[in-house]
């Protein structure tokens, strides 16, 4: 989709944003920057909300705000929703308090010169039809609401102060891609209540670490049985991911760690199934039986520490826990087996972005005997931008995509990217990508767009004098606008006058008929 700016010869009118520090103006305070935050940005399938916060002496009220479809040229209801690849405006009207006015242009009280901006984004300001844009204006902010979130399976959590005696809890972290931090928060387990910065870490008392996370736009965690399914660390440390109470377990999680208490881990080292972690231990603790499934003709031994050549701990022993530890079973054959010679692994089944793969292999000694293991499922389509800026230049999305386990696939081994022929200017675009090799099956689609910069067009309008005597035999072509630092497509039209004068809608240039009559002078 194409910008056109069409230039109307009998009006122009030029709207600049410029940005200065407030001044005072006779008896009211001048507001020339508005800050709105909180607005919630459109997700696929979700109904508007009207929540916006909006900075300084400025009265917002609730029923002058809208969302409107620019898609389908409608406004938005409450029962509406959001749809793929749609594109849609949130508009909040806005009214200084008493002793405030907005900023106005210079020669022109109904041209606001405001900037404003919306989630930290730059947003549109307008006047309002009917009112001096001192005394109310309009604020508007378009989102496009992207493709298929990006599940989260993962998620680091970084730079978090430990606990240290004498020192205050710092309620800050980093947090990897897919997730924002809403808050951090620190809880002392020995006195049984939640801290504040102003408090002060004890001895030997046991201190809980809990990030509080929201799915960032585009994403959203993995969930199975209506939980959180999402591996998490913080500082390196396994943590425990649960959902909060009433919140969707796809868009909100807690990720706690404990300093005093750790959690244990047990990996099945070539056996099968899973094993729950366990949490808040410390000091001496009972290593179980394995519940993991065997390979035909083993069965378990013992636990090893730390890797398949740890230490060695029997099943039922105590092992004294002072910091998080992973155990590997050990196996060792049964008896009533035989030593396999296994062929080479044959895939089965393909994996997708929706489910795991699979692959088998059978003794070359009985293919009878035969042992299959998953392919990871595609999880992590991460992608750099959604949202270009129209520059002139061809533009588009850069992928890393790795499996659930967060192995990259290779591009042109395990996936190809059809590129949308060009997409170079303002609009909606879609890339797809196509999963290949003897491993992956399935197509990812994604849109993106690109959307128009801030125009620096300037007109400048120039007088032209043609005698009537170079009319009698031929027309006559002149060139009355000046037009510079356009972006995009310009054009032109006449709206209104003397029939015989006519206009060029690409280049501008006037053109006077032989037939036009000379203009009387006084």
């Amino acid at each position: 989709m194409k910008r056109t700016l069409s230039i109307i010869l009998s009006a122009l009118m030029l709207v600049g944003i410029i940005s200065v520090m407030p001044f005072s103006a006779g008896a009211a305070t001048i507001i020339d920057t508005i800050t709105i935050t909180d607005v919630v940005e459109p997700v696929a399938g979700d109904t508007r909300s009207m929540n916006a916060t909006v900075g300084g002496h400025i009265i917002a009220n609730e029923n002058d705000r809208a969302w409107f479809n620019l898609t389908d040229s409608t406004e938005m209801t409450q029962n509406d929703v959001f749809e793929v690849g749609k594109e849609y405006s949130f508009v909040i009207f806005l009214r200084p308090e008493e002793g405030y006015e907005f900023k106005t242009k210079q020669n022109d009280v109904y041209e606001p010169n405001v900037t404003a901006t919306v989630n930290g984004k730059d947003a549109y300001v307008y006047s309002v039809s009917g009112h001096k844009s001192s005394e109310y204006i309009e604020i508007a902010y378009a989102f496009i609401v992207g493709d298929n979130d990006i599940t989260v399976d993962s998620v680091t959590i970084t730079e978090v102060t430990a606990p240290v005696a004498g020192a205050h809890p710092i309620e800050s972290a980093v947090v990897s891609e897919g997730a924002v931090l809403d808050d951090f928060a620190w809880f002392d387990k020995t006195d049984d209540e939640w801290m504040t910065t102003s408090d002060t870490f004890k001895n030997s008392h046991v201190y809980e670490a809990k990030a509080y996370l929201s799915a960032a736009g585009g994403y959203k965690f993995n969930i199975k049985d209506d939980k959180p399914d999402v591996n998490a660390t913080i500082n390196g440390r396994v943590a425990k991911v649960n959902s909060l109470s009433g919140e969707n377990p796809s868009k909100k999680l807690v990720a706690t760690i404990t300093y005093g208490e750790y959690t244990v881990s047990f990996v099945p080292n070539g056996g099968l199934g899973q094993m729950d972690n366990v949490y808040s231990v410390s000091g001496t603790y009972t290593l179980p039986d394995c519940d993991f499934t065997p390979d035909l003709g083993m069965e378990f031994d013992t636990w090893a520490v730390g890797s398949p050549s740890g230490e060695k701990y029997s099943a039922g022993s105590d092992y004294n826990v002072t910091d998080d530890v992973t155990f590997y079973a050990v196996w060792k054959s049964s008896g009533g087996g035989h030593n396999h010679e296994w062929g080479q692994w044959i895939v089965t089944k393909k994996a997708t972005p929706d489910e795991d793969g699979e692959e088998t292999r059978e003794c070359l000694d009985n293919p009878a005997h035969t042992e299959t293991r998953p392919i990871a499922r595609i999880a992590n389509i991460n992608i750099n931008k959604y949202k270009f800026t129209y520059n002139g230049k061809v533009q588009m999305p850069v992928f890393t995509i790795s499996d659930s386990n967060g192995k990259k696939l290779k591009a042109g081994t395990d996936y190809t990217v059809i590129y949308p022929s060009s997409s170079k200017n303002v609009g909606l675009y879609l890339m797809s990508v196509l999963f290949i090799g003897n491993k992956y099956d399935g197509l990812y689609d994604v849109n993106f767009s690109i959307v128009a910069a801030k125009n620096p067009l300037t007109v400048k309008g120039l007088t032209k004098t043609v005698k009537a005597s170079a009319l009698k035999k031929k027309n006559v072509t002149v060139s009355a606008l000046k037009v510079t630092k356009a972006q995009g497509a310009t054009s032109y039209k006449k709206v209104k006058g003397n029939k015989n004068i006519t206009v060029n809608s690409k280049t501008g240039k006037l053109t006077l008929k032989k037939r036009l009559k000379r203009v009387p002078t006084a």
